[in-house]
Order: C-alpha cells, then structure tokens, then sequence
C-alpha cells in the first residue's frame, strides 16, 4: 500500500512540474522567411538566404526576387542583421536574482540577446541571424553556412523562491550563393533520362495546352528528395512570359526572370512525391507561353532553376479551346471521324501539333483558323456515318504523316509524302491508260 502512495505521489510531483514548466508561452515570432507546422503541431522558423536586400530594410525581410535576373532569390529574404524577435508570457514574476537563459541546441547564447519585460509578466528577447550564426558556428559570420533545425530554448532557473519554467522555440536557416555565377543551385541538370546529381529538385516537365490553361506532365524529381531540416524542399515555383505575334519560343523563354508572373505550387508528401495542382491558368486561348521551374526550400530560398539549354518545346505551349489537337468529340473533324478523343489516330494528330505546329508562327496560324472554322463541319460530319467515313479515309495519308514526323523527323515524312503522291499519281495514269485501251478494244 505504501509503495502504490509513493508511486502515485511521484507521479503527482512530476506531473506538476511538467505542468509549472510548461507555463512560459510563446505568443508570436517576427523576422522570420517561413514558417512551418510539423505533424505534431510543433511550428519551426526559418531564415532564407538568397540573393541580397537594400542596405536600410528595416525589420523585415525583402523580396530577392525583384532584382529580375534567373539566379537563386526568396520572396521573403533574410539578411545577416534581420532582428529574430520571440515573445514570451510567463507565470507569476521574474524575482530578483533570477534571469532568461537561452539555449541553442546545446550552445548558450543568452549574451547575444537582448531581453526586454512588457509588464504584465511578457517579455520579448531579440537578437540578429548573424549573430545566432555566428555562436553556432565561428566560420559563419553571415549564415553563410546557414543554421542546422534546432531547439532555441528560453528559460527562467528557480532562483529565490521563483518557478523554473521553460519554452522552445524551433530555427533554421539555409543559404544559397547567388553571387557566384552558374553556382552550386543556380541551374538543375534535366533528368528526364540518365544520371543527374542529387539535391536539384524537380528536373523536368513537359507541357500540354488546356482551355485556358497549360498542364504540366511527365515530372520528374532528382534522387534524394526532398531533403531534409533546412534544405528540404516544399514548392516548385512557375515563372512564365506570355509571347508577342511573331515572337519565338527561345525569345519568350530567355524573356523569364524572377520578376516574371509566377505561380507557387505545393507538394504532397506521399509514397510518391507530387504536385498539388498540375496546371497554370488564367491565359487567352491562342497565345504562346513559356515556364521556367523553380525549387523552393522551406526556408523559401529559390534554386536550381530550368537550364538555359533546356529543349524549348518542353516548357512551351499554347493554351487552346480543348486540350489537345482535334479534340472534342463533336467539335472538331478527326474526333468526329474517329469517334473519341481517346482515339490512337486522334492522339498522333496531338503529338504532331504540340511538336510541329504549335513551335512555329505558321503552325499556330493554322492551328487557330482550325479551331475558328472547323466545329460546324464536325458537327456536320458526326451525324453522318457515310461521312465520317469518308473522311476517315481521307485522312489516313494526314495519319502516316504525322506518325512518321513524330517518330522519325519531318524529313522523313516529307519523303513519304513525296513517294506517296508519286505512286498514287502513277497508279491513277496506269489505270488511267488500261480503262483507254479497253473502251478502244
């Protein structure tokens, strides 16, 4: 009987303790880039180094970004002498003799705080990012080595009669070299195929017109993603330039900076990796667009952006009524003839636009008058089974043009046309001459 007392009384002494320490409460966190709650509700702010802010900024971050160049940025950057300001309640009063100790990790850094009470038993402490940097790490005056995810611990000791109490507040901090040209998260390798580094983020995309909107396709991501503690990784950031009459692909790419329109998208963290929302809307049907991707840490540092080498075609795409070429099922003539969008036919009509015509002025020309002139023949053309037909034989020759343009290169296929339309004009004049010497017999 005594020994269960004993057991219950220790119980109720520590849970009491527990429960007296857990009575300091941070009340709100500023000069910060990010932050983020973990799955055990617990927040955690970051810092983002990456590029520079005007000399005089005050005590907030500034946006990186708007220097508008295609280098590492961070919408909300941090600089060395950003003021990290915690505020804190506590129980009862501080008594004389007692003080705030801070901890970082295992370090003490309660000097480089400046601690100043509010009455009403609140208190703020406050001190730079580089001066946290540089007591984690004497070789990192300015974060340059950005700041392991740790615990900053605040705490008031027990001294003279007072309660011992304490609270965490959770940091990090990353940065990238935007100084340095073509540096280390500047550019990532595609890796659609073969071996890239590790660490780039998403490297490759490919896009597809939608109504109003281009998708984004066949994502692939760099081995060892996300990351971890401050280097992990949690968007992909769009940069987009709509293009001008006459204006082409590589001219609309290189038109991209960081100041660019953008569009921020989340990922979810699954057995597979994947973006929340797969599409960019909001463009005119008919206008040409291109994106350069970009990986966002969670500190908000932006890096490892699409190559300026990268293929074009990949990262251009023209919004248009339907998604896809000769779609709709009763609006357009190959899916009225074919009978579905799904249709293999239909789809090698959709690969030789996307690759063909919609990479050229011309090509969208055309493209544009189909989409103007064509839906009252197909409406026409799909109530008629004669009809369709007749223009699914028509468009057979159209069919082995475009499938050997995609798969083995316009040349090719213009060779084909050429020794097609020579021996259907041969066979015609053969016949031609039989049907003569016949009705002459």
């Amino acid at each position: 009987m005594m020994r269960r007392l004993s057991v219950f009384l220790v119980l109720i002494i520590g849970f009491s303790v527990n429960w007296a320490q857990a009575q300091m409460t941070v009340r709100g966190v500023t000069g910060y880039s990010k932050e983020y709650t973990d799955a055990d509700n617990s927040r955690t702010y970051f810092a983002g180094f990456a590029g520079t802010c005007p000399a005089a900024n005050g005590n907030t971050t500034c946006n990186s970004c708007d220097e508008g160049s295609i280098k590492p940025c961070n919408f909300t950057n941090a600089y060395p002498t950003l003021p990290l300001s915690i505020r804190i309640s506590y129980t009862g009063t501080i008594n004389s003799g007692q003080s705030v100790d801070v901890l970082l990790g295992t370090e003490d850094v309660t000097a480089a705080f400046v601690v100043t009470l509010e009455g009403g038993s609140t208190f703020s402490a406050t001190t730079t990012w580089a001066d946290l940097c540089r007591l984690a790490d004497s070789t990192s005056p300015n974060c340059e080595k950005g700041l392991a995810t740790q615990d900053l611990k605040f705490s008031i000791d027990a001294a003279n009669g007072g309660t011992a109490q304490s609270v965490s507040v959770r940091i990090g901090a990353s940065y990238v070299d935007a100084g340095t040209a073509n540096g280390t998260g500047w550019f990532f390798q595609e890796c659609e195929t073969g071996t890239v580094p590790s660490g780039q983020g998403w490297c490759f995309a490919q896009t597809k017109p939608g109504d109003g909107k281009v998708y984004f396709e066949n994502l692939v991501y760099s081995p060892g993603y996300p990351g971890s503690g401050s280097s992990e990784y949690k968007q992909v950031v769009l940069f987009y330039e709509v293009g001008n009459d006459n204006e082409g692909d590589q001219d609309i790419f290189n038109r991209i900076t960081t100041k660019s329109n953008s569009k921020t998208i989340d990922i979810n963290k699954t057995t597979v990796y994947e973006w929340t929302s797969n599409n960019v809307g909001g463009f005119s049907n008919g206008q040409r667009v291109c994106f350069r991707l970009a990986n966002q840490d969670v500190t908000g540092n932006i890096k490892y952006f699409t190559p300026n080498s990268a293929n074009t075609t990949n990262w251009c795409s023209t919004p248009t009524a339907v998604v896809g070429l000769l779609d709709g099922k009763s609006c357009f003539i190959a899916t009225a003839a074919f009978g579905s969008t799904m249709a293999p036919e239909v789809e090698w009509f959709r690969k030789f636009r996307n690759e063909y015509l919609l990479t050229n002025t011309w090509g969208r020309k055309f493209v544009k008058f189909y989409y103007q002139n064509s839906p009252p023949l197909a409406d026409w053309i799909a109530q008629r089974e004669w009809a369709r037909t007749t223009v699914r034989t028509a468009l057979w020759p159209f069919l082995a043009f475009s499938w050997i343009s995609v798969n083995y290169g316009l040349i090719w296929a213009l060779l084909f046309g050429v020794a097609s339309t020579t021996l259907l004009i041969e066979s015609f004049i053969l016949v031609r001459r039989r049907f003569k010497l016949r009705s002459q017999a």
